[in-house]
């Protein structure tokens, strides 16, 4: 359906609202179970006295219970990687819909069949798998928008938040209501999750970069390239456009290329003009703007390519052709590429990964960094403008050398192993407390109802990401969680609290803080696949709570736990500092060597 992206994004967020991970409110999901008689084959005849309530009938059944987050979290993120390349490789549609399908599945499992251990066991896998094939697809909004990714991420993983208190709704239901929670299921099926499953087919793109194409948001960046002017030929056409900030979205296609190899221009091509001021209000020699304003850029995109690039003659005069002789004059020159972060170690990046190589280099002009002096190439030129040389590149598409060499990093290894200590850390954090607090009546309802309110920190964390870095945030974020786990080493009704607020601040954000660091870390056609990827390792360490540290709940077990999981939050978070300080130090050292050129 043809609309635009601020509605994609809302119909995205309502729809991993509804399908998303109920089972993140454990407290309420565990009283909907009780009230289900779940597991009560395992209390003995004499504790099955009147209708199920809100409590356990027994310590058994209330393990039991218990133990099915561990799989409902395992299976959220085991199935992830396949699903993240299932939406770069098949679109995000497809999986969509598969994800809302899985999502009913998994509701009328639990609803049909309560008593019933495998069942339930097989309901919490499905809805785990489900999660993701409705995340993903709609994470890839981000692609429409170049000002507020960071914010609409935030956005659409806050609609958990939304989800932990549409679960306590339908637990009021059945408790205010008298109806069965079977009864309130299948409502909730016809009401809800049928409407999710049309919404899923008519909103979602089948082609990602098509999509966003034709959207052709002003807000999207656009690769800037200076071209001579060289009219209408036959098989294409021209359109003029003047720098402006690259779009890592819209695809360019080279005037030089041979023209009956051209697409014709249909109505999925968008054409823009946007000012030169972003640019020129960072470049201080008058003949440099001279020279970029009296130059048309001529463009034409479309779906199903990367960029390419052909700067004009007279900017390559400061290339390096005296170092690259042997150069076509109308070879494919230069690329300029902006990975989506301010941090200083992203501002100049050389990318050459899963690319055709070309052999020779040209600067482009970029006001994205004030970091980088161009007096190197031109000693007129002040510090504030940029220049980037790059390596000119056709794009190959998809494929498993290119995500392995994206996978090959030690920001991505370090935030794989970070990502598991936090799934793992917030899936126990959730199992204990109740364990902890089982007769404490006012916690679980605090928490029951402090949760759903995970929102709000949502909204503080999208205006940090606007003035921030995203490393900041994943230092903000991990101090955090430190105090969660140091709130965990006490089980006093204060600490209760805390540990209660604590949770509901980092849930709010534990898996997309992680996101957002990553997107600035990998390319963008690999964004998809490598969170999948994130998401089945950690997957597999809830291994680790089902079979190790789950089973065991005396409380010198859980201290014990939870001291543990406070050292290594203090290790994760020393390698991240020393990670961005080495890599500072670096380019500040580079920097001084370039303004001294």
């Amino acid at each position: 359906m043809k609309v635009g992206w601020i509605a994609k994004l809302f119909v995205y967020f309502l729809v991993v609202t509804i399908c998303g991970p109920f089972f993140d409110n454990w407290t309420t999901t565990v009283k909907f179970l009780f009230l289900s008689d779940a597991y009560a084959g395992k209390c003995r005849p004499s504790e099955l006295v009147g209708p199920p309530t809100e409590t356990f009938r027994c310590e058994a059944q209330q393990l039991a219970v218990n133990g099915l987050l561990s799989y409902a979290r395992m299976a959220e993120f085991l199935s992830s990687v396949v699903i993240g390349i299932g939406v770069d490789r098949f679109g995000p549609r497809i999986v969509a819909i598969v994800g809302v399908l899985m999502c009913i599945a998994s509701w009328a499992f639990m609803c049909l069949f309560p008593k019933s251990g495998i069942m339930l066991k097989l309901s919490m896998f499905v809805i785990g798998v489900s999660i993701n094939a409705t995340l993903f697809p709609a994470l890839t909004i981000e692609r429409y928008t170049k000002r507020y990714k960071s914010q609409v991420l935030i956005f659409i993983g806050s609609s958990s938040s939304i989800t932990c208190l549409m679960m306590k709704l339908l637990e009021l239901v059945v408790v205010k209501t008298g109806l069965s929670p079977m009864t309130v299921g299948f409502y909730f099926i016809l009401l809800f999750l049928i409407p999710c499953f049309i919404c899923s087919y008519f909103f979602f793109p089948g082609n990602l970069n098509k999509d966003v194409n034709r959207i052709g948001q002003k807000d999207a960046y656009i690769y800037p390239t200076l071209r001579e002017a060289i009219g209408i030929n036959r098989g294409y056409e021209n359109s003029n456009l003047r720098i402006s900030p690259p779009d890592a979205n819209l695809l360019v296609a080279s005037s030089n290329e041979d023209p009956e190899k051209e697409v014709n221009i249909d109505k999925a091509k968008s054409y823009y003009t946007e000012d030169l001021d972003e640019v020129t209000n960072e470049v201080h020699d008058k003949n440099v703007v001279d020279l970029i304003k009296q130059k048309e850029t001529n463009v034409v995109y479309y779906s199903g390519k990367d960029y390419e690039s052909d700067p004009v003659s007279k900017l390559n005069k400061i290339s390096y052709e005296n170092e690259y002789p042997d150069s076509k004059e109308h070879e494919l020159r230069g690329v300029l590429t902006k990975r989506n972060s301010f941090e200083g170690d992203d501002q100049l990046d050389f990318m050459n990964r899963n690319m055709a190589d070309v052999s020779n280099y040209s600067p482009v002009i970029s006001n994205l960094s004030t970091k980088w002096s161009s007096n190197r190439h031109n000693g007129k030129w002040e510090p504030g403008a940029s220049l980037s040389w790059e390596r000119a590149v056709y794009a190959k598409g998809w494929t498993w050398k290119g995500f392995l060499k994206n996978l090959y990093s030690f920001e991505v290894i370090l935030s794989l192993f970070y990502f598991c200590l936090n799934v793992v850390s917030l899936t126990y954090a959730q199992q204990s407390y109740d364990i902890i607090y089982s007769h404490t009546g006012f916690l679980l309802q605090f928490i029951e109802y402090v949760l759903p309110f995970s929102f709000i920190p949502c909204v503080l964390f999208m205006v940090f990401t606007k003035f921030f870095t995203a490393f900041a945030l994943v230092l903000t974020v991990g101090t955090i969680w430190f105090m969660l786990n140091l709130c965990s080493l006490f089980q006093s009704y204060t600490a209760g609290i805390l540990t209660a607020i604590f949770l509901t601040v980092t849930y709010s954000i534990y898996n997309t803080h992680i996101y957002i660091y990553l997107e600035s870390k990998v390319e963008k056609d690999y964004y998809a696949s490598v969170l999948g990827l994130l998401n089945t390792v950690a997957g597999l360490s809830m291994l680790i709570n089902i079979l190790g540290i789950a089973p065991m709940t005396d409380s010198k077990t859980i201290l014990n736990t939870n001291i543990s999981m406070l050292v290594l939050r203090v290790v994760f978070l020393g390698l991240f500092i020393y990670r961005h300080l080495s890599k500072w130090i670096i380019n500040r050292k580079a920097d001084k060597r370039i303004t001294s050129l």
